[in-house]
Formats: structure tokens, C-alpha cells, sequence
């Protein structure tokens, strides 16, 4: 047994980038994310040669774990292609790149 309000204490969340599902996906793809503390946050799709695809997040964000969902579709709000993109999540000094396939 923990002291006195040991129970109230915050539970500690490592800057991390969670891997998106369903993976492969047809109309959205979830992508999840936490933050130990609330700080700057990038998150982009990219395609395979390197594109930038969708600027999804570019703000200071509060600590937790976020999520969100992509539709498959580009900064003009087009339809993308089916193939693989990957999700590129940068906070702090940390930064971390997943792998989504999108088929139709």
C-alpha cells in the first residue's frame, strides 16, 4: 500500500507514436499519439517518394494521448491514391515515422 494520495498521482506517458489502424485502411485511418507535457507538435503524411501529402497537426498541443483520423486525402481535401504513406510525428527532440497503406 502507497502513501496518502499516492492515488491522485499523474501517471507518466513516454512521447510516443502510436501505430495507425486499421492498417491496411479504405476510407480513415486512426492515428495516435501521446505527450508527457504540452509542447509543439508536427504531424504529417507523406508518400512513398517523399511528398508532403497532409499537413494534419502544427500546433503547441497539451499532454495525453491524442488521436485523430486521416480520409485518405491531401491538403486540397483530393482523394489519394492507393499505396503506402507514412505518418511523420515530431514533439520536442522526439520524432517518430509509421507506415499506413491505403487501398480502395
Amino acid at each position: 500500500m502507497g502513501s496518502p494520495g499516492e492515488d491522485m498521482m499523474p501517471i507518466e506517458i513516454p512521447f510516443c507514436l502510436y501505430q495507425p489502424f486499421p492498417n491496411p485502411f479504405g476510407n480513415a485511418a486512426t492515428i495516435r499519439y501521446s505527450l508527457p507535457y504540452a509542447t509543439h507538435v508536427s504531424l504529417k503524411v507523406y508518400d512513398v517518394s517523399g511528398r508532403l501529402v497532409n499537413n494534419l497537426v502544427d500546433r503547441e498541443v497539451q499532454a495525453g494521448v491524442h488521436q485523430l483520423q486521416w480520409t485518405g486525402k491531401d491538403d486540397l481535401n483530393r482523394k489519394c491514391a492507393s499505396g503506402v504513406y507514412f505518418v511523420r510525428f515530431a514533439a520536442d527532440d522526439y520524432t517518430a515515422s509509421k507506415k499506413m497503406v491505403l487501398v480502395k
